[in-house]
């Protein structure tokens, strides 16, 4: 069995994630424009993971209010 790997995605990932589907509880992921998540992964608020095994991504999340005062976050996958 091979290792998941998790890292920072880029934006080299958005085309994956747009096609990937569903994002928990807030519906299809591709509504979003490719330049509405270009804005989120270079803001403060929002941070995007992929992860992949053997170089092949298998999923996704988004943390929202990453850099929350309150220091609490939301993940959506």
């Amino acid at each position: 069995m091979s290792d998941l790997d998790v890292a920072r995605a880029s934006t080299d990932d958005i085309s994956y994630i747009m096609a990937t589907g569903v994002c928990g509880d807030e519906g299809p992921v591709g509504r979003f424009e490719r330049n509405e998540h270009e804005l989120a992964l270079a803001g403060p608020s929002k941070a995007y993971f992929v992860g992949s095994i053997t170089g092949k991504p298998v999923g996704f999340v988004i943390v929202k209010r990453w850099a929350s005062e309150a220091r609490r976050t939301q993940i959506s996958a």
